[in-house]
């Protein structure tokens, strides 16, 4: 027997659903593709910040450089400027000793860039201190030789003497003992 069935079969409509399943599909390979953006941005950025961080450190430790670099340029500068205004100290002094007449002695000696030489002899008579002042002032190093004070001890005269000095011809003639 044949069945003849008389009821008019409705088709199913399955475009709707293959579109929503394309559509959930298409929305799924969105967020994972946008997570994926963001996850990569993420780390660029985490880059860029490291680099940045590194290239602010290097600048800090170039700058210190150039800081230190100043520094050592300022003091190279202080240094020459030290050397030229150093005066021979111990050239001044042999020559004062050298100078000094016989049995005569330094009680003090005080030397100075900014206040000079200041000078207590001991000797056994005025004269000597004359002589010695005398002395002084011939020399080319000397300019002024001034006698403050003479005390008179049990073992003679102590005199108190400022001698003002010649800066140039102090280094030249000591220059030229040097050599």
């Amino acid at each position: 027997m044949v069945e003849i069935n008389f009821l008019e079969r409705s088709k199913k409509n399955i475009v709707p659903y293959i579109l929503v399943v394309l559509l959930v599909l298409l929305l799924g390979i969105t967020v994972v593709g946008l997570q994926w953006q963001v996850s990569y941005q993420e780390e660029q950025l985490s880059s860029y910040k490291d680099q940045l961080n590194a290239n602010l450190e290097e600048q800090r430790n170039l700058e210190n450089i150039e800081g230190i670099q100043n520094q050592r340029q300022t003091l190279k500068e202080q240094v020459n400027e030290v050397e030229l205004s150093i005066f021979p100290t111990l050239s001044i002094l042999d020559k004062m000793i050298i100078l000094l007449p016989e049995k005569a002695y330094f009680e003090n000696y005080t030397f100075t860039i900014q206040d000079g030489l200041y000078l207590d002899i001991r000797v056994e008579s005025v004269e000597q201190v004359a002589a010695y002042t005398n002395i002084l002032e011939m020399q080319n190093f000397v300019e002024v030789v001034d006698v403050s004070t003479i005390n008179q001890t049990d073992s003679g005269y102590i005199a108190s003497l400022y001698v003002a000095l010649n800066e140039q011809s102090l280094t030249e003639e000591a220059s030229d003992n040097d050599d």
